[in-house]
C-alpha cells in the first residue's frame, strides 16, 4: 500500500481468503514483515552466498520495488494499517513486535539489529508516542543479543537470547583442527534498571552437539565448525518463558526439544521430544511429535500438568529433515507425574503447507487462537474448537515473512504520536475541486477529520466539511478549488487531537 500523504511509506496490504467477521476477535495485529533477498534460502533463513549474492542493476531495482519496508507494524483486525515504524529502527532490522507491561505502563517491544545468518542487536522499548525510551543489551561480556527472544516481564526484568560462538573440540565430528567452533545457546534474565544479569543458562553446560538434528556442515546454514564465522549451529534457542515458579521453558529448534529448566541452579528438570525425550507422546502425527518448533508458551499448570502451545514447523527446509507434511499450531498437556504428553488441539492453514522457519501461536482471552505462520506470509485465527475464521495474507509466498505475529486488545494500546498529521492536497487545475489526503501514523483515537480551505497561507480558513476516518489515509473532496488547506484530527467527542501543516494545493503544469 502507498499513500499520498506519506509517500515515504509502503506498507504490506492484507488480503483475506477466509473472513468470518462475527467470530474474529477485534483488536490490533502486531507483526514485523520483511522480504527475502533473491538467492537466499527461505526455508532455512540463510542469506545469499557466492554468486547468488551478486545482482545486476535491474535486479537491484526490482528488489527495491518489490521489497517490504521491514519495521514494527500495527494493523487493526480488518487489515487497516495503524502504524508503520519504518525508520524507527534506524535502518536496521526489526523483529518480534509485542506489547509488554513495565512500571505500570504498556510499551511496544521489539528486537532491533543487523540481519545475517545470525542476527545481532538489542531489545527496544517504545512508549505510546512511538519514542524509544530504553534499550536492553546482553551482559557478562557476551556477544550482542539475538533476535529470537526479547521479553520484558512486569517485575522489571527482560529475557534475551544469545548465539555465542564458543571454542569446542570437534575432532570426534571430523573437524581436523585443534579448536573447533559451535554456536552455544544462551539466555539471560537482566535487570532493566541496572543491566545486571540475574540469571544465565548455557546450552553446552547441559547438552551435547550429538543431540542435534542439524548435523555439522549438513546444509548451507549449519556451519562447518572451523571458524567463529562458520560455527556449528547445533542448538538454536528460539524461545524462553519464565513461569510463576521461577523456572524457565526453553525451546531448541535443532534439538527438536523443549526443556524445563530450574531457575535455582539451571539443571534440566525435564526434556520433551528429541533424542533424550522423557515423555511418551500421544495423539501426534507420528512418534516424532514435533520438529524445529518455535514460540513455546505456558498457558496453565497445576501440580502435575502443564498446558503449553507451540508452532510446529515440521521441517527445517531440507528434504532430509521433514517430519510432517504441514506446519501447525499445537496445544498439548505435559503430565509430569505419568510422563505422558498428549496433543489437545492442532490448527493448520486450510491450504496446509509447510513453514520451514519462524512462527507463533497465541491463545486469546476469548479462547480464540491467533497464529503467525513465520516463513509463510499469513496470519490466521481459529475458534477454540478449530473452526478457521480468518486467514490474512500480507505478501507473496516465497518473498515475504514475519518472525512472529500477535493480536492485542485495542484498548491496551493508545497511540499518541509526537508527530503532527500528514496532508497532501491536489487539484487538476485551479478550476477543479481540491482533494485532501490525510493521515496520522500511529494515532489510534481518530474518529473523524475536519478540513479547512483558504486562498492564502495566512488565514484560518473556512470549514469545508468532515469525513469519517477510513483506513490509514482518509480522502476528502472539497466543493471547489482552494489554494491552501489543512486538516484537524478529531476524537469521538469532537475534540481536536492534532492539526496538519497548512499546505499549498499542488496543481500540475498544464501541458
Amino acid at each position: 500500500m502507498t499513500f499520498y500523504s506519506r509517500p515515504d511509506l509502503t506498507a504490506p496490504k492484507f488480503e483475506f481468503s477466509v473472513w468470518k467477521e462475527d467470530l474474529v476477535t477485534p483488536g490490533y495485529m502486531l507483526l514485523t514483515p520483511y522480504s527475502v533477498p533473491p538467492g537466499s534460502n527461505l526455508a532455512a533463513g540463510s542469506v545469499p552466498e557466492g554468486d547468488s549474492a551478486c545482482y545486476t542493476m535491474g535486479e537491484i531495482l526490482e528488489l527495491l520495488e518489490s521489497s517490504i519496508q521491514n519495521a514494527p507494524y500495527i494493523y487493526d483486525y480488518k487489515g487497516n494499517l495503524i502504524y508503520s515504524g519504518y525508520g524507527s529502527s534506524g535502518g536496521q532490522y526489526a523483529h518480534d513486535l509485542k506489547l509488554a507491561e513495565y512500571k505500570g505502563k504498556y510499551y511496544l517491544t521489539f528486537f532491533q539489529g543487523i540481519a545475517t545468518t545470525i542476527n545481532r542487536g538489542h531489545g527496544i522499548l517504545m512508549d505510546e508516542t512511538y519514542t524509544i525510551v530504553d534499550t536492553v543489551q546482553s551482559g557478562l561480556g557476551r556477544t550482542a543479543t539475538d533476535v529470537h527472544e526479547f521479553t520484558v516481564l512486569p517485575n522489571g526484568t527482560a529475557i534475551t537470547t544469545i548465539f555465542q560462538p564458543t571454542p569446542y573440540d570437534l575432532t570426534a565430528y571430523g573437524v581436523d583442527q585443534p579448536v573447533g567452533w559451535v554456536l552455544q545457546g544462551i539466555f539471560q534474565e537482566i535487570d532493566m534498571e541496572t543491566g545486571e544479569v540475574l540469571f544465565e543458562w548455557n546450552s553446552l553446560d547441559h547438552t551435547t552437539p550429538n543431540e542435534s538434528y542439524n548435523g555439522l556442515a549438513s546444509n548451507s546454514g549449519a556451519g562447518d565448525g572451523t571458524s567463529v564465522y562458520t560455527a556449528w549451529d547445533y542448538f538454536h534457542m528460539n524461545s524462553v518463558e519464565k513461569d510463576h515458579y521461577g523456572n524457565y521453558l526453553v525451546s531448541s529448534r535443532y534439538l527438536c526439544t523443549v526443556f524445563y529448566i530450574s531457575g535455582q541452579d539451571g539443571s534440566i528438570i525435564w526434556r520433551l521430544n528429541g533424542k533424550e525425550n522423557d515423555f511418551q507422546m500421544e495423539g501426534f502425527y507420528d512418534d516424532f511429535a514435533f520438529a524445529f518448533q518455535h514460540d513455546v508458551r505456558i498457558h496453565s499448570r497445576n501440580e502435575t500438568t502443564m498446558v503449553i502451545s507451540m508452532f510446529n514447523d515440521g521441517s527445517d527446509g531440507y528434504d532430509t529433515n521433514m517430519t510432517s507434511p504441514y506446519s501447525s499450531g499445537m496445544i498439548m498437556a505435559v503430565d509430569t507425574s505419568t510422563k505422558v504428553c498428549t496433543m489437545l488441539k492442532e490448527y493448520h492453514l486450510p491450504q496446509y503447507g509447510v513453514s520451514t522457519s519462524q512462527g507463533s501461536v497465541q491463545l486469546l482471552k476469548d479462547s480464540n487462537v491467533f497464529i503467525g505462520w513465520g516463513a509463510q506470509p499469513f496470519v490466521s485465527e481459529y475458534t477454540e474448537d478449530g473452526d478457521c475464521v480468518m486467514v490474512g495474507q500480507f505478501g507473496l509466498n516465497g518473498s515475504a515473512m514475519s518472525y512472529r505475529a500477535f493480536k492485542i486488545p485495542s484498548e491496551s494500546w493508545v497511540g499518541q504520536p509526537q508527530s503532527t498529521p500528514a496532508l497532501w492536497t491536489y487539484a487538476n487545475s485551479t478550476t477543479a475541486p481540491t482533494v485532501f489526503y490525510t493521515s496520522w501514523n500511529g494515532a489510534t483515537e481518530i474518529a473523524r477529520w475536519r478540513f479547512y480551505g483558504s486562498m492564502n497561507s495566512t488565514g484560518r480558513g473556512i470549514v469545508l466539511g468532515t469525513a469519517e476516518k477510513t483506513g490509514f489515509e482518509t480522502t476528502f473532496t472539497a466543493n471547489r478549488f482552494w489554494g491552501w488547506g489543512y486538516a484537524e484530527a478529531l476524537d469521538v467527542t469532537g475534540a481536536v487531537l492534532g492539526t496538519s501543516p497548512i499546505l499549498q494545493t499542488y496543481v500540475p503544469s498544464q501541458m
